[in-house]
């Protein structure tokens, strides 16, 4: 209701400016020729019925725009956000050409000190994809935590176990990301 009062009505009266007067002259004409027709109607005073009609008419109106108002703020709002979208997916791009490079990396890595810096560095990774994802939709990075069955590839056979799980971990979630990458961004992009 704050609403109504604060932002719509203002901007409705600029609206309609002076066509509102034009519109309720006219109004009452129509008004004084169906009105009168009627037995119980004619026994009330003329201005009642008038001013009640011209107040509900005005109130109709108003309401209706209101509505319309609030549509319209949301669809801006919506439009709004579709910057920090692209931002996001664009921000996501950089985090599966990073998840790519951390996975090339790890086919290099020898020395369980240099393994242990790299699952650091790609719990890291994991964590800011999933805040990127979240801003998008908690149900997509809830989807992207989950890995289905995860596709074994042929690795060097020097690699200890845990890191070609990793390795083949990392691999599906950067192919995943592409695939949300690609799913979400002809959907933000201006027309």
């Amino acid at each position: 209701m704050r609403d109504l009062i604060r932002l719509t009505l203002p901007e409705y009266i600029r609206l309609l400016g002076r066509w509102l007067w034009l519109l309720i002259a006219d109004l009452l004409g129509i008004i004084q020729d169906l009105l009168f027709e009627f037995p119980l109607v004619s026994r009330l005073p003329n201005g009642f019925w008038v001013a009640a009609f011209i107040v509900f008419f005005i109130l109709a109106n108003i309401h209706a725009f209101h509505k319309l108002r609030l549509q319209r703020d949301k669809l801006a709002e919506v439009l709004d956000d579709r910057d920090k979208i692209n931002q996001t997916l664009s921000q996501l791009a950089r985090l599966r050409t990073e998840g790519v490079a951390l996975r090339n990396q790890a086919m290099s890595l020898e020395g369980e000190k240099a393994v242990s810096q790299w699952f650091g560095v790609y719990k890291s990774w994991q964590d800011r994809v999933m805040v990127q994802i979240s801003n998008l939709s908690p149900a997509q990075a809830e989807i992207f935590r989950t890995l289905d069955l995860v596709k074994i590839r042929d690795l060097p056979g020097d690699l200890s176990k845990e890191l070609q799980d990793y390795i083949n971990m990392l691999s599906d979630e950067t192919a995943n990301l592409k695939v949300l990458i690609d799913k979400c961004e002809p959907l933000f992009q201006p027309d």
